[in-house]
C-alpha cells in the first residue's frame, strides 16, 4: 500500500513539473515570437526600438484620452519617428510612417481605446 501511495505521488509531482515546464518553455517561445522577430536584423530592431520610444515619449507628452486629441498627438510625434527612420537610411514617406505610429501605439501605450484609434486612423487618412 506505501509503495502504491509512494508511486502516485511521484507520478503527480512528476506531472506537475512537466505541466510548469511546458508552460514555461510555451511562454518564452511566445516571448521571442513577440519582441525578438527573426526577420529584422540589428539595425532594423535599433529603429523599431527607437520609434517605439518616441511613441512613448510624444504619447505621454501630447495625448490625454479625455480631450480625445490623439489625431494630434499623432501628427506631432509622426516627424520624429520619421526623422529616426530616415536617419538610419531607410526610404519611407510621412504617410507610411504616420501609419506605422498608428500601428505601433498599442504595443506601447495601451490604454488608448481601440475606438479611437479607429477613429485617428480614419480622420488621418481623410486628411490626405
Amino acid at each position: 500500500m506505501g509503495r502504491l501511495i509512494a508511486t502516485i505521488a511521484f507520478f503527480a509531482c512528476f506531472l506537475i513539473f512537466a505541466l510548469i515546464k511546458s508552460l514555461a518553455v510555451g511562454a518564452k517561445t511566445a516571448y521571442k515570437a513577440v519582441f525578438n522577430k527573426p526577420d529584422l536584423n540589428e539595425n532594423e530592431q535599433l529603429t523599431l526600438a527607437a520609434a517605439l520610444s518616441i511613441i512613448d515619449v510624444g504619447l505621454k507628452q501630447y495625448y490625454d484620452p479625455n480631450h480625445r486629441n490623439l489625431v494630434q498627438a499623432v501628427l506631432t510625434i509622426t516627424p520624429k519617428v520619421h526623422d529616426i527612420i530616415t536617419h538610419q537610411g531607410y526610404s519611407v514617406t510621412l504617410s507610411d510612417t504616420r501609419d506605422m505610429v498608428l500601428q505601433l501605439i498599442p504595443r506601447v501605450h495601451v490604454y488608448v481605446p481601440q475606438e479611437q484609434l479607429v477613429e485617428a486612423a480614419t480622420q488621418l487618412r481623410n486628411r490626405i
